[in-house]
């Protein structure tokens, strides 16, 4: 008999359970994953979404700055420049507020944030 790779997976009952097997535990499991997000996943999720507003946000001023050339300066530069524009403003509002959902919703909490001298 040949073994399907997820046999030996940690979690293969609960591959196994989203591929229609009858097993009654791998459904129960699936349904796990169909709730929703976890105080232990909030955390990680926090900071993802603020590291991903963080880079956005770098990358958007960084083309900001190679577009605003005076050799490149055209009315179709400018059009860019403003899209370029709007999706920096984003996010670095989304950072801002991802950062305070970190604060009031994160493990570490507003006390550790408030007494750390770089932030």
């Amino acid at each position: 008999m040949q073994t399907h790779f997820t046999d030996h997976w940690p979690r293969c009952a609960l591959y196994r359970a989203g591929r229609g097997s009858s097993n009654d535990t791998g459904k129960a499991q699936n349904n796990a994953f169909k709730t929703a997000v976890t105080p232990a996943m909030l955390e990680p999720l926090l900071a993802f979404l603020h590291l991903l507003a963080i880079l956005t946000m770098v990358v958007f001023r960084g083309s900001e700055a190679a577009l605003c050339r005076a050799q490149w300066l055209n009315a179709a530069v400018v059009d860019r420049l403003v899209l370029i524009d709007t999706i920096y403003g984003v996010s670095a509002v989304t950072v801002l507020l991802t950062g305070l959902a970190r604060i009031v919703w994160g493990a570490k909490g507003s006390a550790w944030y408030g007494g750390n001298p770089l932030l």
